[in-house]
């Protein structure tokens, strides 16, 4: 057995070993609920269930970590190197190694947050590093799958296009929080498409097993799902947003219909405007 056939066994048998955890714990206790979910919102591939779930799974490597005295930027930094290093295992061909080692650093996004809100110490310079890090490692995951399929000119298309509805649905996320608007849910957020390029890389060992002709199924259907639902979902929020920053600009040249004039205020306003 090779190393990417064994890790994505690791992979399954970790996500087995989780839900029958989780299981337990439902029947025992009820199911788990964490603010970071509900903040998430819904989301058309990953049912709230799921992310309930790995938000508790994570949570004793958390508290861990706490009384360890690990800092939740060392966590973010090692989510980094170990990004990095999928994506250029992905850009090799490893795709069952590359797999695994993103799901690692898909835990670690989520423990750095989940850590520095335990200890205390959360903050906008962290929420900032944490952001450019999911950036790094979102083009580490989809430019290694690029230049793997370098030689192959319609899957390089698809996952260029990937890369770049990554980056749209990104920014529009950012550029409604800078405008200070609510942008609607869309689909293929980040954690949508890490688990989409991270599954299709820990099948694709399977895939490879079956012949040749399927070896490259389970990432070229990763690759179109995000190629197009993101960049639709990017299209949407934008055009949303445009709408709203309209009907803002409208608004505030609407002269005031309520209340008394003010012909001594007018007139102030009027000959400072004059000035």
């Amino acid at each position: 057995m090779d190393a990417d056939t064994s890790c994505s066994i690791a992979i399954v048998g970790l996500l087995g070993a989780i839900s029958v955890a989780y299981v337990v714990r439902v029947v025992r206790s009820g199911p788990a609920h964490h603010p970071r979910v509900e903040a998430e919102g819904r989301s058309a591939l990953l049912a709230k269930d799921v992310m309930e779930m790995m938000c508790w799974a994570v949570q004793p490597v958390v508290n861990a970590c706490a009384r360890l005295r690990i800092t939740p930027d060392a966590v973010t930094f090692s989510s980094l190197a170990l990004g990095v290093a999928s994506g250029c295992a992905l850009g090799m061909g490893h795709f069952g190694v590359g797999a695994l080692l993103a799901t690692i650093a898909a835990g670690g996004d989520a423990i750095d947050g989940l850590l520095a809100r335990k200890l205390g110490v959360d903050s906008k310079a962290g929420e900032l590093l944490d952001a450019v890090v999911d950036r790094y490692v979102d083009f580490a995951l989809l430019g290694g799958v690029a230049f793997y399929y370098r030689a192959d000119e319609p899957r390089l298309v698809l996952a260029l296009l990937a890369l770049l509805a990554s980056y749209m649905v990104s920014y529009s996320t950012s550029k409604a929080d800078a405008l200070r608007i609510a942008p609607p849910r869309g689909s293929m957020r980040r954690v949508e498409r890490s688990v989409l390029v991270v599954g299709a890389a820990a099948l694709t060992p399977a895939a490879a097993a079956l012949g040749a002709l399927w070896a490259d199924v389970p990432m070229t259907f990763a690759l179109g799902m995000i190629a197009i639902v993101g960049n639709l979902s990017a299209a949407r929020r934008l055009a949303s947003m445009r709408a709203s920053l309209r009907t803002r600009a409208r608004e505030a040249r609407m002269p005031e219909s309520h209340g008394p004039r003010d012909p001594d205020g007018e007139l102030v306003a009027a000959l400072r405007a004059a000035e």
